[in-house]
Parts: C-alpha cells; sequence; structure tokens
C-alpha cells in the first residue's frame, strides 16, 4: 500500500506490504497399507511453520526543469524485520527435518527516476 503525504510534506510518500504464507507439508509419515507394503501417509502431514514477511518503502517526487521532467526517488526495504531464520522444506518419514533453506535477507534498494 502508499499515503501520499500532504501540506508541508507534498510529494514524499510512505508504503509497505506483508505477505503471508500458511503452513506447508514438508513430508509425511510411514503406515503399513492393506498388502503390508510401508507407504507414505498423507492423511497425517508434517508441516512447516508460516511465513511472515513485511517490505517498507518511502519515496519523494517533484516536477523539475520548468516542470518539463518528474524527478523521484524511492528507498526500498524488502524482508525489513528478517533474520538469520532456518526454515524447513523436508522431513524424514521419523519427522525429523532432513533439509533447511536460509531466509531471504533484508535487502536495501535506493532508485532515481525522471519521467518526461
Amino acid at each position: 500500500t502508499r499515503y501520499n503525504l500532504s501540506g508541508r510534506f507534498k510529494g514524499a510518500w510512505v508504503g509497505g506490504a506483508l505477505r503471508w504464507q500458511d503452513k506447508v507439508a514438508i513430508g509425511f509419515p510411514l503406515t503399513n497399507d492393506a498388502l503390508g507394503n510401508r507407504v507414505s501417509d498423507p492423511k497425517h502431514p508434517f508441516y512447516g511453520p508460516t511465513e511472515t514477511n513485511a517490505d517498507l518503502s518511502i519515496g519523494y517526487e517533484r516536477n523539475i526543469y520548468k516542470d518539463r521532467f518528474m524527478w523521484s526517488i524511492q528507498l526500498n526495504v524488502r524482508n525489513a524485520f528478517s533474520g538469520d531464520v532456518l526454515i524447513p522444506v523436508r522431513a524424514q518419514p521419523t519427522g525429523e527435518v532432513a533439509v533447511y533453506r536460509i531466509a531471504e535477507s533484508r535487502r536495501w534498494v535506493l532508485s532515481n527516476k525522471i519521467s518526461f
């Protein structure tokens, strides 16, 4: 979302985004089928955690050069509250986590744009 400021701060804006992902199945326990074979049990999955990530942004824009051009500057912070977290992505049939991934790190992006 984006909120444009007014009055003394005309041309400035602040924004943000929130991304949420529900728990995800990362594996299944083993069970015996009718023939006695060991098979995965999809009715009782092992789940990984839910994930919530937030992005923040601020910016400013104004007309320049006799109002012929629009100049804007913007600072984005992706994964603003991210930390060094390991996220489980695959589990053994015993429920023990077999594979982790590293959470995406915080990223800062500064950009300038001139429109005409």
